[in-house]
């Protein structure tokens, strides 16, 4: 009976000790990836600076239904794209535009409590342009997620990725690239 006891007192006390550690752990999370892209920079801009082109960023191959609806604006700096999915309701919003600088946007996470910050930049580089995708947030204050903040990390990045290359097909205007209008 005493082992089991000490047996469950150890556990408990590394139980804690883990806890503990886990709230050392930094919560924020910052992810970025690049492509060259086959359009110049102002064609770049014209195209991301368009919600209504950002569902096919979005949107992996395998993606579930989404219900998409546009603000008063979809344009420039103040439009917003509402998200209806499998997970919740997720907002995209654009805080700045401007076709030298680039873009910074905010997505609010279903609930409300978690938020990314992005920003999306392009240069001339050759006969296009190098597009710098940007993401940020926090894990929150559970154990798990404080633990996994660098996989976590690293799996945004790898979406980032899959979102460039999303965009340079649309660009390129391949099968199914909705075009600039």
């Amino acid at each position: 009976m005493k082992a089991i006891r000490l047996l469950l007192f150890g556990f408990l006390l590394f139980l804690g000790g883990a806890t503990l550690l886990a709230q050392c752990q930094r919560s924020d999370w910052r992810s970025e990836r690049a492509r060259v892209v086959p359009a110049a920079p102002e064609r770049v801009h014209a195209w991301l600076d368009d919600l209504a082109h950002w569902p096919a960023l979005l949107a992996g191959e395998n993606a579930q239904p989404m219900t998409l609806k546009l603000g008063a604006r979809s344009k420039g700096a103040g439009a917003e794209l509402a998200i209806d999915g499998p997970q919740g309701a997720t907002t995209v919003a654009l805080l700045t535009s401007d076709a030298q600088t680039g873009l910074e946007y905010r997505v609010t996470l279903p609930g409300g409590s978690n938020a990314i910050t992005g920003r999306m930049t392009w240069t001339a580089e050759g006969e296009g342009a190098r597009v710098t995708l940007t993401e940020s947030g926090a894990v929150g204050w559970g154990p798990i997620e404080r633990f996994l903040r660098g996989v976590i990390e690293e799996g945004h990045a790898e979406e980032l990725a899959r979102r460039l290359e999303r965009l340079e097909r649309a660009l390129a205007g391949g099968p199914g690239a909705a075009q600039p209008r």
